[in-house]
Order: C-alpha cells, then structure tokens, then sequence
C-alpha cells in the first residue's frame, strides 16, 4: 500500500500527476493508493477510484484507488456528508483476514488554516472539526470490524503514547485495551501542535497503534513532511494490535519534486490468492537476470 499527501493532483506544468513518469514508476507495483490534498478526483487506469472532493473550494480532497483485480473483495462505507473521509472495506473471506478491515483515508487540515476558519466562521457553533466527524464515524464501524487508519492528520505528536495506561482502572467492555508490548515509538519530530493530542486521544479510544518509529523500514520514526521552514512528522498509519504482526514492513519513501510530503509505503500480509501472485510479479520482477549457464 502507499499513502501520500500529494499536494494538487495535478501540476502546473505536466499536467495530471498519475501521468508523469516518475509518479507513475512509484505507482505501479501498489495494490492500494490512498491520497490527501487532491484538490479534484483522481482517475487511474486499472484501479477502482473511490473520490472525496470539498465542494465550492480547491482545497483538500482524498482517494483510494484499489487495483482492479481486488474489486471482488471491496465495497465503499459511506461517510455520509463528510468531504475529508473516504473509507474502503476489504473482506475478510477475500482477502484471509479474521475480521472485514476498513481501510480509512483522511486529510485534516492545519488547526489554523484557511478553510478551517472559514469552516468555523460559516456553522459557528455547530462547526465540527474533521477529527471529531472521524471519531462519530469509527464509532458506526461495528465491533466485528478492524480499522485501519491512514492520511494526513497535521499532526505532530512528539513523544505521546498512543496507548491507554494504568487500564486497570477501564472497566467498560466496547474500549480496546492494550494488553500486549509493541515497540516503544521513536519520533524524531518532538514538537506537540494543537491537532497531536485530540489525534492521539482519537487512537487510544478505537485502540490504534502508529507504525511510523516502531516498525520494520522506520525504527527511528522519519520525518513525513519536509518544508522551507522546516521538518514534521504529520502523516500516518494506524492499525489495531491484532494486525501489527500481519505488518510486513513499513517505511518513509524518498522525497520528490512533485510535494513537499514523503509517501509511506506499508506491506500487509493477506492469503488473497490474487494479492500474493501479484506481490511474487513484483517482487520477481526486483531481481536481475541470472547469468547464462555455460557448459564446460
């Protein structure tokens, strides 16, 4: 899977960016392709595009697009009037998964930007923020599902823990407890803005875990944001306890002219018959020729 905030769907000068070559290349052997800051919906060849757009602004936008060969095994939630949620569901007969797993891709913009103050200066006291929608959305997601959450939340959260402590005192049976040991996170981003703790509070009340700074490719918890005034750690993926063990590898890509976010590319295992042959296509496809044989 990959996750990016790509920063305008398209570019300036060379168009659509699901047509550039480089952009293409870092597409091609995905699965699933979830975006944040579209600005419009996005079409590719060979996938199953599910948009999210604002209405009345260029601004914001998500996407998933699933390849087509998995269409059997997914169907779109509905999010109802949200514009920076779109949610896919995998099933779990298909894919050979325990539970059906919502895959949930979120743009959340600054605390302080733009739309949000027009946002607040438009519904007033009814204005509620994109974390706050997210929250009333998971809690529709029956407890027979797992969650896995993705995007870009403008969230720097430092060193906060992502799990519940001292649970011995939680006797209410619908909160996840945190029973086993993950990695401790490492964040080379230390800074705690506005939208980090009600983030981080959002994790520990549906029993989420970050991956970035504990996982296999990001031990050390890598910059996802690299700007003029300096770097942040914003962009995420979060799956339950169940799943961490299924996580093959997760890690921050490269930087590319085309944002100024890093996409993370994340592994999962799955026993969908059609998932693993293409994983072997691209992973075969990684090795060079073998050299000829020659008979002596």
């Amino acid at each position: 899977m990959l996750c990016w905030n790509i920063n305008h769907a398209r570019d300036k000068y060379e168009g659509a960016k699901v047509d550039i070559p480089e952009i293409n290349e870092l597409f091609d052997s995905q699965d699933f392709i979830l975006l944040q800051e579209t600005k419009e919906p996005v079409t590719m060849r060979n996938f199953c595009c599910f948009n999210t757009n604002r209405k009345d602004t260029k601004s914001g936008g998500v996407f998933i697009g699933v390849h087509k060969s998995l269409k059997p095994g997914i169907a779109r939630v509905d999010t109802g009037t949200c514009e920076d949620i779109v949610i896919v569901k995998l099933k779990s007969d298909f894919f050979g998964l325990d539970k059906d797993l919502n895959l949930v891709n979120v743009y959340d913009s600054p605390k302080y930007g733009s739309f949000r103050k027009r946002k607040r200066a438009e519904e007033a006291e009814d204005h509620l923020s994109t974390i706050e929608k997210l929250q009333e959305i998971l809690a529709e997601i029956p407890h027979t599902e797992n969650i896995a959450l993705l995007g870009d939340f403008n969230a720097r959260t430092g060193a906060i823990n992502d799990s519940l402590q001292n649970h011995h005192f939680c006797n209410e049976p619908h909160i996840p407890i945190d029973l086993d040991n993950l990695p401790i996170r490492c964040n080379k981003d230390k800074k705690l803005n506005q939208n980090g703790r009600p983030f981080i509070e959002l994790l520990q009340t549906f029993g989420l875990r970050i991956l970035n700074g504990r996982t296999l490719g990001d031990i050390f918890g890598e910059p996802t944001c690299i700007q003029r005034h300096g770097v942040s750690t914003v962009d995420y993926v979060c799956l339950p306890n169940c799943l961490y063990q299924r996580v093959n590898y997760f890690k921050v890509g490269r930087q590319n002219l085309f944002s100024d976010h890093r996409p993370l590319h994340f592994s999962l295992q799955t026993r969908s018959a059609v998932s693993v042959q293409s994983s072997a296509k691209h992973l075969l496809g990684s090795f060079p020729d073998a050299p000829k044989p020659y008979k002596w």
